[in-house]
């Protein structure tokens, strides 16, 4: 088995398409996000190479947010698609309960997952918009498990409720890790992630680009604090939204007050990255409300000590390098006083809504 890391949106498209364009048998791709498809565009390179592949007779199926990608919805590269054979299906709103129907909250296809020839695997945070192309990001490569991270695939694509789509782990001893999910009503990340906090004696290492923790979670890192743990959050100094951007505001009080680290980095960081003493955690799920109770999340979950050595090279120490602490990031943004806190009032209002 073999990993590869990536540490920026472009490398990994670029490493994702050369795979793609050498498959022989079968492309799955599942994605929150596909679109920009004029002339040039990652959407345009994507959508072509899919309908080439499929003309040659490999098998392509792409399984999509409705929302996340709706430009493709009204996209003539949806019919070109479809017209070379290639299956598409977008997860739509979900509503299982009569409670679901008064939630507000929309269940969204969040994962980002490839899958080449039943062998090569992408998974991680990366999206495809242009507008991505510069940040950094976390996405790895993965051979030798493919049959593991195929089922996942296929679970959501055929639409099985199982506590199985959650929770994977391969037959094989020689595969380090396992995998697990997220979703309305089956939150086993996020009660993994709140026994790992509980349970936390060292450190908790955060890398997010959207810091939104629930209560119970607030209170879960709170009383690690309070046990010495070392708690170190990285977050972008300007997300690419705005509600989460003035969410993030409204946590410098409460990061100052219970001692823990919020620094920024000046380019925009995508990954998602949880690493609790020897345990570490990356894929697709945010350390917010929505990834953590609402939307189809995957992530990789391991305790190998090679493989978190390496994340600890390839991308945390990188990614916490040359940041700022995020309450001087502010003050530097918003010199007045009153304004920042009236921005923290209203970041704070907002935490429902991510």
């Amino acid at each position: 088995m073999k990993l590869q890391y990536y540490t920026t949106v472009q490398t990994a498209w670029d490493a994702l398409f050369a795979d793609c364009t050498i498959a022989k048998q079968s492309i799955r791709f599942e994605q929150f996000i596909l679109r920009d498809f004029n002339p040039g565009s990652i959407g345009e390179r994507f959508v072509n190479l899919f309908i080439a592949k499929a003309k040659s007779g490999v098998r392509v199926r792409l399984l999509l947010d409705v929302v996340g990608s709706y430009h493709l919805v009204r996209s003539p590269s949806l019919k070109k698609m479809r017209d070379a054979g290639i299956k598409i299906r977008f997860i739509s709103f979900q509503f299982l309960k009569l409670r679901d129907i008064l939630d507000w909250t929309p269940r969204r296809n969040h994962r980002k997952l490839a899958i080449i020839d039943g062998d090569v695997t992408y998974i991680g945070g990366v999206v495809f918009s242009d507008y991505a192309k510069e940040w950094n990001d976390f996405h790895v490569r993965v051979v030798g498990a493919g049959r593991m991270f195929a089922k996942a695939f296929e679970l959501v694509w055929g639409e099985q409720k199982t506590k199985s789509t959650f929770q994977l782990q391969s037959g094989l001893h020689q595969i380090p890790f396992s995998l697990i999910g997220n979703e309305h009503d089956n939150n086993l990340l996020y009660k993994e992630l709140c026994s790992r906090i509980k349970g936390a004696r060292e450190h908790i290492t955060i890398v997010t680009p959207y810091f939104s923790p629930g209560s119970r979670l607030r209170h879960l890192l709170v009383k690690a604090s309070k046990r010495g743990v070392s708690i170190n959050v990285v977050i972008p100094a300007r997300t690419d939204h705005i509600v989460a951007q003035l969410a993030h505001i409204s946590y410098i009080h409460f990061a100052k007050k219970e001692n823990i680290s919020i620094v920024a980095s000046k380019k925009m960081n995508h990954a998602k990255i949880i690493y609790i003493d020897k345990w570490i955690t990356f894929g697709s799920s945010n350390f917010d409300r929505l990834s953590l109770f609402y939307n189809k999340e995957l992530n990789i979950q391991t305790e190998d000590p090679q493989i978190i050595s390496d994340i600890e090279d390839v991308a945390i120490v990188p990614f916490f390098k040359n940041t700022k602490d995020f309450a001087d990031v502010t003050k530097s943004q918003y010199q007045n006083r009153v304004t920042r806190f009236c921005l923290s009032i209203i970041g704070y209002l907002l935490r429902p809504f991510i």
